[in-house]
């Protein structure tokens, strides 16, 4: 998959980085992928420790589905009116949809979705920074193309969107990280 955005962080003696990917080549049953791997180095053995979410959204379906280890994790509408929140050209960072994004993923929430995956509570953040800004994104991109037809074009709008966003998305995602780690995981 074609990383559309990278990014390593220093926090004390470890090293931490996270990546976004999304695929809109290989749509497969009318649905495109994309996947978040976020890790941290052990300083003492040099390694890397991956936690990796696979999105896969469903385009006839209008949904966005969140899976960690084969597992599914959360299913948030595609038809989440977040583009009613901020400027409809895109430009403006959105601070905070992940609130609303957590409501929408249901009673669980995305800050308890992350709890359950065994990771430090900076690496958290970074998942969770990451998970909030890519589902905002792909919404965000999915609103002006929803009527897209074949699939397979609308998949492609949905990347090159996506493609297009991707400073802004990197942006969005150390503020909501950032934020995140300022408040020990409860924001």
């Amino acid at each position: 998959m074609p990383i559309l955005f990278r990014h390593t962080i220093r926090k004390d003696d470890r090293d931490y980085r996270v990546e976004f990917s999304f695929d809109d080549e290989a749509i497969m049953n009318n649905s495109a992928g994309f996947e978040i791997k976020a890790g941290t180095k052990n300083p003492a053995s040099d390694m890397w420790t991956d936690i990796t979410l696979h999105g896969e959204v469903r385009l006839a379906e209008e949904l966005l589905v969140l899976s960690h280890e084969g597992r599914e994790i959360a299913r948030v509408s595609l038809n989440l009116p977040l583009q009613d929140l901020a400027d409809a050209a895109g430009f403006d960072i959105d601070i905070d949809h992940s609130d609303m994004i957590d409501r929408a993923i249901g009673s669980l929430g995305l800050e308890g979705i992350i709890q359950l995956i065994p990771t430090d509570p900076f690496l958290g953040c970074i998942i969770k920074g990451a998970a909030s800004t890519a589902i905002g994104q792909v919404i965000r991109c999915w609103h002006p193309n929803r009527n897209t037809r074949p699939f397979t074009d609308l998949a492609r709008r949905i990347g090159s969107c996506l493609r297009d966003h991707a400073t802004r998305m990197l942006f969005t995602f150390i503020y909501r990280a950032g934020r995140c780690a300022a408040f020990g995981g409860a924001r």
